[in-house]
């Protein structure tokens, strides 16, 4: 009952959906990003310091 209402309510609001996956999408990728920049950062540091 509860994935027939949720199936409706994701058809009916398919722009709005939409947007919703791809902000959370761009969100982890960012998320991805930032973490990957850092670790890379924070090696790049304590390479350069040892």
């Amino acid at each position: 009952m509860i994935a027939r209402l949720a199936i409706r309510n994701l058809s009916r609001n398919q722009w709005r959906s939409v947007l919703t996956a791809g902000g959370i999408a761009v969100a982890v990728g960012m998320m991805i990003w930032t973490m990957s920049f850092l670790n890379g950062w924070l090696l790049a540091v304590v390479q350069g310091t040892t």
